[in-house]
C-alpha cells in the first residue's frame, strides 16, 4: 500500500464508518455533501415546508464551504440562528472534521461529494444488464476506450500545468497584481489585500484555508510565490505534483490491452471454470434498475400542470375548481 494517505469520500454507510479507520489507518475520511443534505432535509420534515429546508442547506453549505475556523463558526451562527436547537443537534450528530473544510485535516482536492461514483453509474447504465462476462468485458472497452483518448489529448499540452488548473492559476496572478506582500521571516508572509491573509511557503498553508484543502494554491500564496520567491519560473516547485501535465500523462500511459477471441476460455466444457447459475428462486416482478435512494432523498418529478387553469398543481381538468375567465 501506498504511504500517501488517501481520501475517502462516503455517504457514512455504518460499516465504511467503522472500518476504514482500522483498514486504512493514516488516511482520511470525508462524508458527501449532497447525502448529508438530504439527511438534513430529513431531520427537518414537512410537506410544506420546501422554502424553509432549501434556506437551510443553503446555510449549511456555507459551513461546509468554510475554507478557515473563523469563516466556519460565522456561518454555523447564521445556521442555529435559522434552524434552532434542531439544526445544533443535527451539527452535533455529524462530526465537522468529516465534512466542513475548516476542520477536515486531509486534503479533498475540491471535491465535496462523490458525485463522480454517480457518473460512473450512470456511464455504465446499459452495461449493467449484461451478464456477468459480458459486463466485465463492456466495461474493459468503454475504458479502455477513455483511457487512449485521454492519452492522446494530454499529448498534446505544452503546459506544465493541466490547462484547467493553469488557466485558474492565471487569474490567481492576475488577481493578486495589486496586492502588496510584507515579509515577517524567511517564507512567512502578510499579504495586504482586503481582508489581509497569512502565507506560509515552506509549509504550504495560508490562513484562508484553500491552500491547505485542495492542495493547489490560492491567489494569496499565488502573489506571494511571483513577488518573492523568484517570479512564476519557481509556481511549479510549490504545487502539488498531481495538478501537473507529466503526472496526468503517467496516470493514463499504462494501455489496457484488447483480448482476442482466442485468449477468452471455453465455459461450454466441464470442469472448474464452470459457473453454474444460482439454485435460489428467482423473485416475482420486473428485476430493480434504479439505485436505492437514501434516507430523505426525493427524485424530480415533473409538477402537473392543469389543463384549464394552466396552474401547476395537483388538480386536473375535471376536477380543476378555479373559475372561469369567461
Amino acid at each position: 500500500m501506498s504511504t500517501r494517505p488517501i481520501t475517502f469520500i462516503t455517504d457514512r454507510n455504518a460499516g465504511l464508518v467503522n472500518n476504514i479507520p482500522v483498514m486504512f489507518s493514516g488516511c482520511h475520511h470525508a462524508y458527501c455533501l449532497y447525502h448529508i443534505q438530504f439527511n438534513l432535509k430529513d431531520h427537518f420534515p414537512g410537506r410544506f415546508r420546501k422554502g424553509f429546508q432549501n434556506r437551510l442547506v443553503e446555510l449549511f453549505n456555507k459551513c461546509a464551504y468554510a475554507s478557515s475556523v473563523s469563516v466556519y463558526k460565522a456561518a454555523e451562527e447564521d445556521f442555529y440562528q435559522f434552524g434552532g436547537d434542531k439544526a445544533r443537534t443535527f451539527i452535533a450528530s455529524v462530526p465537522k472534521e468529516h465534512w466542513s473544510n475548516a476542520y477536515f485535516e486531509g486534503q479533498r482536492y475540491g471535491e465535496m461529494s462523490s458525485s463522480a461514483v454517480e457518473s460512473f453509474n450512470n456511464w455504465i447504465l446499459k452495461a449493467r444488464e449484461m451478464p456477468v462476462f459480458y459486463l466485465v468485458d463492456e466495461l474493459r472497452r468503454k475504458i479502455m476506450r477513455q483511457m487512449a483518448a485521454r492519452r492522446v489529448k494530454s499529448m498534446k499540452w505544452n503546459s506544465v500545468i493541466c490547462p484547467k488548473m493553469d488557466k485558474k492559476l492565471a487569474h490567481f496572478i492576475k488577481k493578486g497584481r495589486s496586492w502588496r506582500i510584507i515579509m515577517s521571516k524567511g517564507g512567512l508572509y502578510e499579504v495586504r489585500c482586503r481582508i489581509p491573509k497569512v502565507v506560509s511557503v515552506e509549509e504550504r498553508t495560508c490562513s484562508c484555508g484553500n491552500w491547505q484543502s485542495t492542495g493547489f494554491m490560492c491567489r494569496h500564496a499565488a502573489t506571494v510565490i511571483i513577488k518573492a520567491c523568484g517570479g512564476e519560473g519557481n509556481l511549479v516547485d510549490h504545487m502539488d505534483p498531481f495538478y501537473l501535465v507529466d503526472a496526468y500523462q503517467r496516470t493514463y500511459e499504462e494501455p489496457i490491452y484488447p483480448v482476442v477471441e482466442s485468449d477468452i476460455p471455453d465455459f461450454t466444457k466441464e470442469g472448474d471454470r464452470v459457473i453454474n447459475p444460482p439454485r435460489n428462486r428467482r423473485p416475482t416482478g420486473r428485476p430493480k434498475v434504479k439505485r436505492i435512494r437514501s434516507r430523505g432523498e426525493e427524485s424530480y418529478t415533473r409538477p402537473n400542470k392543469c389543463g384549464r387553469c394552466h396552474k401547476a398543481t395537483k388538480h386536473n381538468r375535471r376536477t380543476c375548481k378555479e373559475p372561469s375567465d369567461i
